[in-house]
């Protein structure tokens, strides 16, 4: 008889246990219901109901952040992002969840890589501006700008992986180095004809 409250008391706690893991990845999003459903337990990182607390804060600040965020964790720097990340993704989203960042961006890992294995091994955050970091988006590699930095993720007062923040910029420096053509250009007209007058149009050409 005690044996079997025993039995039926661990079937119940197991059972409690499976029903609440589900709800530990928190949002609405797509992501957040992608993150529930993956096969992590073909992973290195295993089941969602073995990750850490440390993990599952991280993996739901990532969710909840406004801005593109990602996180690569584990031995495996498995990749996980936000909603606002996807477009970074492109048409490498749903695959990139899950897999190995040095896999999803391996065209630009030479880049990546070093930045990620320094934050790594010192423990010290790395930010840039304006850092051009060409990704292969719809097929076709793409000259990027961003902003971005990475910062040490910890478990158990360990880095176990790195936190990314970054924002495409690339429209708004494409932008910025159309009108210092444009500009060039009118002072050098203006310089040759003192008493023309010009003006410029929505696309940084002269009149």
């Amino acid at each position: 008889m005690e044996r079997l409250e025993l039995l039926s008391t661990r079937l119940m706690s197991r059972q409690a246990h499976n029903s609440t893991w589900e709800h530990a990845i928190l949002g609405t999003g797509e992501m957040a219901d992608l993150i529930r459903n993956f096969p992590w337990a073909d992973t290195s990182a295993g089941q969602i109901n073995q990750w850490s607390n440390e993990l599952l804060s991280l993996v739901n600040l990532v969710l909840a952040a406004p801005l593109p965020m990602l996180l690569y964790f584990g031995p495996e720097l498995l990749l996980v992002y936000n909603d606002a990340a996807r477009p970074i993704a492109s048409d490498k989203h749903p695959g990139a969840l899950g897999a190995r960042a040095d896999h999803v961006w391996k065209e630009a890992w030479h880049i990546i890589g070093p930045e990620v294995q320094k934050v790594l091994s010192t423990g010290k955050s790395v930010s840039h501006e304006s850092v051009l970091v060409p990704l292969e988006q719809e097929g076709e590699l793409k000259n990027l700008y961003w902003n971005y930095a990475y910062s040490p993720a910890y478990q158990d007062g360990r880095i176990f992986g790195v936190l990314l923040v970054c924002a495409n910029i690339t429209e708004a420096v494409e932008a910025q180095a159309a009108q210092k053509i444009a500009s060039a250009r009118l002072d050098g007209v203006l310089r040759a004809s003192s008493d023309a007058i010009f003006s410029l149009d929505r696309e940084w050409r002269f009149t």
